[in-house]
């Protein structure tokens, strides 16, 4: 997911999410996008939750039979098909830049955007250990987790998709 960020940072110290956030069909095709892949993973995570109606724990961290990379893809995906995250970077980082210091916009950009991506690294990394430490502690907080996490990410899937098609109409 961090990755995802830092890609987001280059794309906008490049100058690519204003020209995104200015075509409306790009923009909607990002956020229809994004969406749909919310929705995925949260079936994905009630539809593997559930082992004869009981839902199974289920550790954020990578596991022996999880394939690290497919861990690396879902989090990379996430952060690239949340439009959220292209306006987030956009939004703030340019009130902090100036024309007439010594480094060049984009200079200052990537460099925002890499104390942006430190500090997400560092909330992650705490929010996943403190949710891996607490959930294998207790199983049955684990089981309301897991399937409350499917059931927010197919609503806020829900929800991006609504707010298209409103902005469309």
């Amino acid at each position: 997911m961090v990755l995802g960020h830092f890609t987001v940072v280059l794309v906008v110290a490049a100058g690519l999410a204003a020209l995104l956030a200015s075509s409306e069909v790009a923009w909607t095709l990002l956020t229809v996008g994004g969406a749909a892949y919310l929705a995925w993973l949260g079936i994905s995570v009630l539809r593997h939750s559930s082992s004869a109606g009981v839902p199974a724990v289920d550790v954020p961290a990578p596991t022996s039979t999880t394939p690290l990379r497919d861990t690396f893809t879902k989090g990379l995906g996430i952060s690239l098909l949340n439009p959220k995250v292209f306006l987030l970077i956009p939004a703030l980082f340019p009130q902090f830049t100036s024309t007439s210091a010594a480094w060049p916009i984009w200079a200052q950009l990537i460099t925002l955007g890499l104390l942006h991506v430190t500090n997400t690294a560092v909330v992650y990394l705490l929010v996943g250990w403190g949710a891996a430490t607490v959930l294998t502690r207790r199983p049955a907080a684990a089981k309301v987790v897991t399937v409350l996490s499917g059931v927010v990410m197919i609503g806020l899937g829900a929800g991006l998709l609504i707010e298209a098609v409103a902005a469309r109409a």
